[in-house]
Protein backbone atom coordinates (compact mmCIF):
# COMPACT_ATOMS: atom_id res chain seq x y z
CA UNK A 1 0.00 0.00 0.00
CA UNK A 2 2.98 2.38 0.37
CA UNK A 3 3.60 1.63 -2.81
CA UNK A 4 0.07 2.58 -4.27
CA UNK A 5 0.21 6.09 -2.17
CA UNK A 6 3.53 7.22 -3.74
CA UNK A 7 2.47 6.43 -6.91
CA UNK A 8 -0.47 8.32 -6.18
CA UNK A 9 1.08 11.76 -4.91
CA UNK A 10 3.50 11.10 -7.72
CA UNK A 11 0.63 11.39 -9.79
CA UNK A 12 -1.10 14.47 -8.41
CA UNK A 13 2.37 16.08 -8.17
CA UNK A 14 2.81 16.00 -11.94
CA UNK A 15 -0.63 17.15 -13.05
CA UNK A 16 -0.27 20.47 -10.67
CA UNK A 17 3.03 20.96 -12.13
CA UNK A 18 1.44 20.75 -15.37
CA UNK A 19 -1.61 23.05 -14.22
CA UNK A 20 0.70 25.48 -12.88
CA UNK A 21 2.65 26.05 -15.84
CA UNK A 22 -0.32 26.91 -17.85
CA UNK A 23 -0.76 30.01 -15.83
CA UNK A 24 0.24 33.20 -16.80
CA UNK A 25 1.54 35.28 -14.00
CA UNK A 26 1.31 38.21 -15.31
CA UNK A 27 -2.10 39.40 -15.92
CA UNK A 28 -2.90 42.32 -18.27
CA UNK A 29 -6.11 44.19 -16.91
CA UNK A 30 -7.94 45.04 -19.87
CA UNK A 31 -9.70 47.92 -19.75
CA UNK A 32 -12.82 49.05 -21.50
CA UNK A 33 -12.40 52.04 -24.30
CA UNK A 34 -15.82 54.03 -23.37
CA UNK A 35 -16.35 55.02 -27.47
CA UNK A 36 -16.10 51.17 -28.10
CA UNK A 37 -19.24 49.01 -29.31
CA UNK A 38 -19.41 45.51 -28.45
CA UNK A 39 -21.52 43.59 -31.60
CA UNK A 40 -22.22 40.46 -31.01
CA UNK A 41 -21.40 37.64 -33.66
CA UNK A 42 -24.09 35.15 -34.40
CA UNK A 43 -23.53 32.14 -36.24
CA UNK A 44 -26.57 30.76 -37.93
CA UNK A 45 -25.92 27.20 -39.30
CA UNK A 46 -28.73 26.07 -41.23
CA UNK A 47 -30.23 22.80 -41.05
CA UNK A 48 -31.47 21.34 -44.26
CA UNK A 49 -33.76 18.24 -43.99
CA UNK A 50 -34.38 16.75 -47.53
CA UNK A 51 -37.17 14.14 -47.43
CA UNK A 52 -37.14 12.89 -50.83
CA UNK A 53 -40.75 12.20 -52.68
CA UNK A 54 -40.68 9.25 -55.28
CA UNK A 55 -43.82 9.56 -57.04
CA UNK A 56 -43.93 6.32 -59.86
CA UNK A 57 -47.00 6.88 -61.91
CA UNK A 58 -46.73 3.53 -64.24
CA UNK A 59 -47.57 4.26 -67.89
CA UNK A 60 -48.95 0.80 -70.13
CA UNK A 61 -49.41 1.17 -73.47
CA UNK A 62 -51.26 -1.68 -74.76
CA UNK A 63 -50.62 -1.66 -78.91
CA UNK A 64 -53.70 -4.08 -80.05
CA UNK A 65 -52.65 -6.38 -82.49
CA UNK A 66 -55.90 -7.50 -84.88
CA UNK A 67 -54.60 -10.39 -87.42
CA UNK A 68 -57.66 -10.79 -89.32
CA UNK A 69 -57.21 -14.38 -90.79
CA UNK A 70 -60.10 -14.92 -93.74
CA UNK A 71 -62.00 -18.10 -93.62
CA UNK A 72 -62.71 -19.53 -96.62
CA UNK A 73 -65.64 -21.90 -96.87
CA UNK A 74 -65.40 -24.15 -99.57
CA UNK A 75 -68.85 -25.93 -100.47
CA UNK A 76 -68.08 -28.77 -102.49
CA UNK A 77 -70.44 -30.35 -104.90
CA UNK A 78 -72.13 -32.66 -103.33
CA UNK A 79 -71.12 -36.08 -104.66
CA UNK A 80 -74.18 -37.99 -106.11
CA UNK A 81 -74.99 -40.96 -104.17
CA UNK A 82 -76.73 -43.30 -106.22
CA UNK A 83 -80.69 -43.84 -106.28
CA UNK A 84 -82.71 -46.44 -107.40
CA UNK A 85 -85.83 -46.57 -109.48
CA UNK A 86 -88.71 -49.20 -110.08
CA UNK A 87 -90.80 -49.02 -113.09
CA UNK A 88 -93.73 -50.70 -113.35
CA UNK A 89 -94.77 -52.57 -116.61
CA UNK A 90 -97.96 -53.76 -118.24
CA UNK A 91 -99.09 -54.67 -121.42
CA UNK A 92 -101.60 -52.03 -121.91
CA UNK A 93 -100.36 -49.16 -119.80
CA UNK A 94 -96.90 -49.72 -120.70
CA UNK A 95 -94.53 -48.04 -118.36
CA UNK A 96 -97.42 -47.03 -115.90
CA UNK A 97 -96.29 -46.08 -112.45
CA UNK A 98 -92.35 -44.78 -111.03
CA UNK A 99 -91.17 -45.51 -107.37
CA UNK A 100 -88.15 -44.18 -106.17
CA UNK A 101 -86.61 -46.74 -103.62
CA UNK A 102 -85.68 -44.15 -100.45
CA UNK A 103 -85.63 -43.22 -97.27
CA UNK A 104 -86.81 -39.41 -98.71
CA UNK A 105 -88.93 -40.48 -102.48
CA UNK A 106 -89.42 -38.15 -104.75
CA UNK A 107 -92.74 -37.93 -105.76
CA UNK A 108 -91.85 -35.47 -108.68
CA UNK A 109 -91.51 -38.46 -111.31
CA UNK A 110 -93.13 -39.28 -114.21
CA UNK A 111 -92.33 -42.96 -115.82
CA UNK A 112 -93.02 -42.28 -119.24
CA UNK A 113 -89.82 -39.41 -119.05
CA UNK A 114 -87.70 -40.00 -116.34
CA UNK A 115 -84.66 -37.95 -115.09
CA UNK A 116 -81.85 -39.84 -113.00
CA UNK A 117 -78.26 -38.93 -112.64
CA UNK A 118 -75.35 -41.31 -113.96
CA UNK A 119 -74.56 -43.90 -111.54
CA UNK A 120 -78.52 -44.65 -110.72
CA UNK A 121 -80.20 -47.39 -111.58
CA UNK A 122 -83.96 -48.34 -112.90
CA UNK A 123 -85.99 -51.57 -112.09
CA UNK A 124 -88.43 -52.46 -114.29
CA UNK A 125 -90.61 -55.13 -113.15
CA UNK A 126 -93.61 -56.72 -114.77
CA UNK A 127 -96.96 -56.01 -113.52
CA UNK A 128 -99.32 -57.37 -115.99
CA UNK A 129 -101.44 -59.97 -114.38
CA UNK A 130 -105.24 -60.44 -115.64
CA UNK A 131 -107.02 -63.03 -114.53
CA UNK A 132 -104.45 -65.64 -113.51
CA UNK A 133 -102.89 -65.05 -117.03
CA UNK A 134 -99.45 -63.80 -117.16
CA UNK A 135 -97.98 -62.06 -119.80
CA UNK A 136 -94.22 -61.78 -121.23
CA UNK A 137 -92.71 -58.34 -121.32
CA UNK A 138 -89.50 -57.74 -123.40
CA UNK A 139 -87.85 -54.66 -122.28
CA UNK A 140 -85.73 -53.39 -124.92
CA UNK A 141 -82.97 -50.25 -125.56
CA UNK A 142 -82.84 -48.47 -128.21
CA UNK A 143 -79.20 -47.62 -127.65
CA UNK A 144 -78.64 -51.12 -126.91
CA UNK A 145 -77.51 -50.79 -123.39
CA UNK A 146 -78.54 -54.58 -122.76
CA UNK A 147 -78.75 -57.79 -124.34
CA UNK A 148 -82.41 -58.40 -125.42
CA UNK A 149 -82.81 -61.22 -123.87
CA UNK A 150 -81.66 -60.03 -119.94
CA UNK A 151 -84.67 -57.79 -120.53
CA UNK A 152 -87.10 -60.46 -121.17
CA UNK A 153 -89.90 -60.42 -118.42
CA UNK A 154 -90.79 -63.58 -118.59
CA UNK A 155 -94.07 -63.52 -115.57
CA UNK A 156 -95.58 -61.20 -113.18
CA UNK A 157 -93.19 -59.91 -110.19
CA UNK A 158 -90.24 -60.47 -112.42
CA UNK A 159 -87.58 -57.52 -112.44
CA UNK A 160 -84.93 -56.63 -114.81
CA UNK A 161 -82.03 -53.91 -113.79
CA UNK A 162 -79.89 -51.61 -115.07
CA UNK A 163 -77.13 -48.87 -114.05
CA UNK A 164 -76.89 -45.92 -115.95
CA UNK A 165 -72.93 -44.45 -116.30
CA UNK A 166 -73.03 -42.26 -118.93
CA UNK A 167 -75.10 -39.30 -119.47
CA UNK A 168 -77.29 -39.19 -122.33
CA UNK A 169 -81.38 -39.38 -123.32
CA UNK A 170 -81.91 -43.07 -123.44
CA UNK A 171 -85.31 -44.65 -125.13
CA UNK A 172 -86.81 -47.56 -123.46
CA UNK A 173 -89.38 -50.27 -125.21
CA UNK A 174 -91.98 -53.00 -124.73
CA UNK A 175 -90.72 -54.60 -127.90
CA UNK A 176 -93.43 -57.31 -128.03
CA UNK A 177 -96.18 -54.58 -127.54
CA UNK A 178 -95.29 -52.10 -129.90
CA UNK A 179 -98.53 -49.70 -129.49
CA UNK A 180 -97.37 -48.54 -125.81
CA UNK A 181 -95.74 -45.81 -126.20
CA UNK A 182 -91.82 -45.72 -125.25
CA UNK A 183 -89.74 -44.64 -121.89
CA UNK A 184 -87.32 -41.58 -122.42
CA UNK A 185 -84.26 -41.88 -119.73
CA UNK A 186 -82.63 -38.61 -119.55
CA UNK A 187 -79.14 -39.38 -117.83
CA UNK A 188 -77.50 -35.95 -115.93
CA UNK A 189 -74.69 -35.66 -114.06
Amino acid sequence: MKLMNKVVLLIVLVMVCFAGGCVDKTEKAVTPIANETTTPTVTVTPTVTVTPTVTVTPTVTVTPTVTVTPTVTVTPTPSHEPQTYRIFVDSYYGFSQVRHISDKPRTDLNPKNLSIHVGDTVIWRNDDKDDDKYYRLDIVSNEGLWDPVAGVLMWYGKEFSHTFKNKGVYTVAISNYPKTKDQTIIVSE
